[in-house]
């Protein structure tokens, strides 16, 4: 039962993340939009947007308040997207004349989104893990508990025949935990069937003790073929043990990796036993291929992009809210003779 309400409330946490990511995704496509239309109600949307993104920050860090790691992760986060936000004021809606300069002006704005996301994605992984080791930790008690009340029951109308009714209430609470573990090993198949993920168990001797999840197959792995063996013997030696191994050493972490043509961030949580010593880990592997594949498409527009504003033969400026040079391209020093590092952070005025 109380797993039950502990997942509850991890549900709960993973919702608002969702709402967070969606007002984020928005606040971009907006901004984008006003980049190429200049439109301000779009930018108006964007910062709107960004408002609702506020909100469930905020409701996050309420729902999460008793997690000190995951306190640290919303604080983190916390300041690189204030510092984000507050961009939004700073663009200088009077100097934004022609496209390229609008392009300009949000690019950095849109860039930042990169890290935004990854941020979320290491809080989300985390809540992921979390609600699998509790699915483990719940389902070993739960058949630990179904097997001593059958066994207790067993031995008490073996003593005598009036213990025959306590057997029968008692079979009735073994059989209502294993519902209860049912319900909790649909719940987990389902997310593991339905989701890009890799969900897999390494013990102390680096052996892995459990490899499932929709996105095993596309990398070649299985149960059959993977438990029990080693991890070198399973990835190779050209593989990045170092996150794996610190997480067999008590250091949880997230990190990326790719394997075949696959890119995976995943998330490793060392597992404790009773005294404090690691037992083994839990990683949780989110298949992030499109999104990479993504990033880079868009570093390689914007580079094609940078790359016709320095080549083009009249002057791109940008101007920031203090009326001073935050943006000159080559033109800047081939047609009146000043050099651009020099000209930045100086008023435009001055070259009137």
């Amino acid at each position: 039962e109380k797993a039950s309400r502990l997942n509850i409330h991890t549900y709960r946490v993973l919702e608002k993340i969702s709402a967070l990511r969606a007002a984020l995704n928005e606040s971009e496509s907006r901004l984008r939009g006003f980049a190429l239309t200049g439109d301000i109600d779009t930018l108006e949307d964007a910062r709107n947007a960004g408002k609702e993104a506020k909100e469930a920050l905020v409701n996050l860090q309420d729902l999460t308040r008793d997690r000190p790691d995951q306190q640290t992760r919303l604080r983190d986060f916390s300041t690189d997207y204030s510092a984000w936000h507050r961009k939004y004021a700073q663009i200088d809606i009077p100097s934004l004349v022609v496209t390229r300069r609008i392009a300009a002006e949000t690019r950095p704005r849109r860039g930042a989104m990169s890290g935004l996301r990854n941020q979320i994605d290491a809080i989300e992984n985390t809540e992921r893990a979390l609600l699998v080791e509790r699915g483990w930790q719940q389902e070993n008690s739960q058949r630990s508990a179904a097997k001593f009340l059958l066994y207790a029951s067993i031995c008490a109308v073996t003593f005598t025949g009036a213990f025959i009714v306590l057997l029968g209430f008692q079979m009735h609470a073994a059989d209502k935990a294993n519902r209860s573990l049912s319900d909790s090993q649909n719940q987990l198949e389902t997310v593991l069937e339905v989701a890009p993920i890799i969900l897999y168990a390494v013990d102390h001797n680096e052996t892995f003790t459990l490899m499932t999840g929709k996105g095993a197959p596309s990398i070649g792995l299985n149960s059959e073929t993977v438990v029990g063996k080693k991890i070198d013997q399973v990835l190779g030696d050209a593989y990045d043990f170092e996150p794996l191994r610190a997480a067999l050493e008590g250091r949880a972490n997230v990190s990326r990796s790719q394997i075949r043509d696959i890119v995976f961030e995943t998330n490793r949580i060392p597992i404790f036993d009773a005294s404090g010593g690691v037992t083994g880990m839990i990683g949780v592997g989110l298949d992030v291929t499109d999104r990479v594949q993504a990033e880079d498409a868009l570093r390689l527009s914007e580079a094609r992009f940078r790359s016709v504003i320095e080549s083009v033969q009249e002057v791109v400026f940008q101007i920031d809210g203090e009326g001073c040079w935050s943006f000159l391209n080559p033109a800047w020093r081939i047609l009146l003779g000043h050099e651009v590092e020099s000209s930045l952070g100086k008023p435009a005025i001055d070259f009137a």
